[in-house]
C-alpha cells in the first residue's frame, strides 16, 4: 500500500506502511492582499502559510472560493436582511470565515431582503400554486387540477356536444325536447351549420354535410335559451339517425328566472354554474369583458345578442345585471326565431 493513502478517521492513524494525516481546508495570504482557500493541506501545511490563516479539516473548498476571513459576525454582513451572519472560527484559531444563513423557513415564508418582512406564501388555497418573488412579494397561479372544461357543463346561450368518429359525410339535427320557459317551442329546430374555426356554429334551416367536423362543436343561436333540454343527432343521409346526445342548457336559478352562468371562483377559475344568480355571475362577466386572467368561459358568458356574437362586452354584462334584477328572459321564443 502507497504512502498517503488508506482509510481517513479522526487524527493521524497508522496502519502498516501507511500514514493517513487528516487534511482540510487552509485559509490564508497566500496572494497579496487576497485571502484565499486550498484544500488538501494539513495543519502543519497550512500553518506555514502567510498569516492570517486559520485550518478546518470539516471544510473544503475544492481550492477556488475566496476565504473572507473573520473575528467576529459583524465582519459578514453580506447587505440581507434575511440572512444571519455568522464567523465560524475552528477551534484553537483566532480567524474563521463567513456564513450567512437564512434566517427564515423557505418553505413558509418569502423575505424581502431589503427589510426582512416575511410573507407567509401559502394562501390556503388548493386551487393555486405559491411563488415567492424577487424582492419578497408572493404571487399565485392558477392549478391546472382546478381549472374546468367549459364544454363538460350547461351554459345559458350554447349546447356543446362531441361529434365522435365520422367516417361519412354527415350532418346534425338539432331538436328541442323541453323547455322551462318555452315549453311552446319544443319540437325541431334545424340543423347545425358550417362550424368556425372555434367549432362554433348556428342553427340552420337546411342540413349541412361535412366530411370532417370538429371533435367538439358548440352552438349558439336564438333558438338556444336557458332551462332548455336539446337532442343533436347525426344522419348521413337525411333519413336515418343516429341516437341523439343529450344537450341541456343552464336551469333556472332559484329564485331569479335566468342569468346563472358561473359558480364561485375557486381561486383558479370560475366553478361551473350552480344554481344561483348573484353578483358573482355579474362579476364574472366583467372579467370576461375585460379580458383578465380571472375571465370565464367565453360560451357561458356570453349571452347577448338575441344570436350570441361569440364576443363578451358590456351588453352581456348589463344583460345579466337585468336578470339579477329579476327581468325576465329578453330574448325571442325559439320559435319565434328567424
Amino acid at each position: 500500500m502507497a504512502a498517503g493513502t488508506g482509510f481517513p478517521i479522526p487524527g493521524v492513524v497508522f496502519t502498516p506502511a501507511c500514514i493517513t494525516v487528516i487534511t482540510g481546508r487552509c485559509c490564508s495570504n497566500i496572494s497579496t492582499g487576497t485571502p484565499v482557500c486550498e484544500d488538501d493541506l494539513t495543519e502543519a501545511e497550512c500553518d506555514l502559510r502567510p498569516g492570517p490563516q486559520f485550518f478546518s479539516a470539516d471544510e473544503i473548498c475544492f481550492g477556488i472560493d475566496a476565504c473572507d476571513f473573520c473575528a467576529t459576525g459583524s465582519n459578514c454582513g453580506d447587505g440581507n436582511a434575511c440572512t444571519e451572519d455568522l464567523c465560524v472560527i475552528p477551534p484553537g484559531e483566532n480567524y474563521g470565515y463567513c456564513e450567512n444563513r437564512l434566517n427564515y423557513d423557505p418553505g413558509i415564508d418569502c423575505c424581502d431582503s431589503s427589510t426582512g418582512e416575511l410573507t407567509t406564501i401559502d394562501d390556503g388555497n388548493a386551487c393555486t400554486i405559491d411563488h415567492c418573488q424577487f424582492g419578497g412579494n408572493v404571487s399565485h397561479t392558477a392549478n391546472p387540477d382546478c381549472l374546468f372544461d367549459a364544454d363538460a357543463y350547461p351554459k345559458n346561450r350554447y349546447v356543446s356536444f362531441e361529434t365522435g368518429v365520422i367516417t361519412v359525410d354527415s350532418a346534425f339535427h338539432v331538436r328541442m325536447t323541453a323547455s322551462t320557459h318555452f315549453p311552446a317551442s319544443v319540437g325541431d329546430l334545424g340543423w347545425v351549420g358550417v362550424p368556425d374555426g372555434d367549432g362554433t356554429a348556428l342553427v340552420v334551416a337546411d342540413p349541412v354535410f361535412l366530411p370532417d367536423w370538429p371533435s367538439i362543436v358548440r352552438v349558439g343561436d336564438c333558438p338556444i335559451v336557458p332551462g332548455s333540454t336539446y337532442e343533436i343527432r347525426a344522419t348521413s343521409d337525411g333519413v336515418n339517425f343516429d341516437p341523439p346526445i343529450v344537450a341541456n342548457t343552464t336551469a333556472p336559478p332559484t329564485p331569479k328566472l335566468w342569468g346563472d352562468i358561473v359558480g364561485d371562483f375557486n381561486g383558479a377559475a370560475w366553478e361551473p354554474p350552480n344554481g344561483i344568480l348573484n353578483v358573482g355571475d355579474v362579476q364574472a362577466a366583467i372579467l370576461t369583458f375585460q379580458a383578465g386572467a380571472s375571465a370565464a368561459p367565453l360560451t357561458w358568458a356570453d349571452v347577448h345578442p338575441e344570436v350570441p356574437n361569440r364576443i363578451v362586452n358590456i351588453n352581456d354584462v348589463y344583460t345579466l345585471i337585468l336578470a339579477f334584477k329579476g327581468e325576465p328572459y329578453p330574448f325571442a321564443d325559439p320559435a319565434d326565431c328567424p
